[in-house]
């Protein structure tokens, strides 16, 4: 997916707030999945509003989007090449 796709993606939702509410079902389903206070791994993240439903829903999650978080891969490639551990308690599909 381009940029100017999950931008074109982001500026819909702004205009339909009501589809934000299509998914919430979905979104919580996904979060009721993580335990407390565990980190997350969002790979494929599309647009990032499960990322930011998730920051709304479960403030105790680390939640980090490896779309909006540029540094994510390089900082896991980092941990791997130099033999640190790196764990995430869950990673929801994309």
């Amino acid at each position: 997916m381009t940029r100017e796709r999950l931008d074109d993606h982001r500026r819909i939702w702004s205009e339909k707030p009501v589809l934000g509410g299509v998914y919430e079902p979905w979104f919580d389903l996904l979060l009721e999945q993580a335990g407390p206070a565990q980190r997350v791994l969002e790979i494929g993240a599309g647009p990032g509003f499960l990322g930011g439903h998730a920051r709304r829903r479960r403030p105790d999650l680390r939640w980090i989007d490896a779309m909006t978080q540029p540094l994510a891969p390089l900082t896991a490639m980092r941990a791997l090449l130099t033999w640190e551990k790196i764990t995430a308690g869950n990673i929801p599909p994309a």
